[in-house]
């Protein structure tokens, strides 16, 4: 995430109009991804029976690739 702020600095610096989204799409999956993790060891922390925890999973983006929706 830090890389990503630094590259978003610089292309700010540099006025690099291109960048800016594409840099932005990078660090708004970061934030999502970090949340996801946190969520997870949250999870496993509480001492849940992990053969539970996929009760409590978040569920995979939908239409993406993986996830039970892509076989059916």
């Amino acid at each position: 995430t830090t890389q990503f702020e630094a590259m978003m600095a610089i292309a700010h610096q540099e006025n690099d109009y291109r960048a800016v989204p594409l840099l932005q799409w990078f660090l708004n999956e970061q934030i999502e991804e970090e949340a996801t993790m946190g969520k997870l060891l949250d999870l496993v922390q509480s001492g849940i029976n992990l053969f539970q925890a996929q009760d409590y999973l978040p569920t995979p983006h939908a239409g993406g690739e993986g996830g039970a929706e892509a076989g059916a």
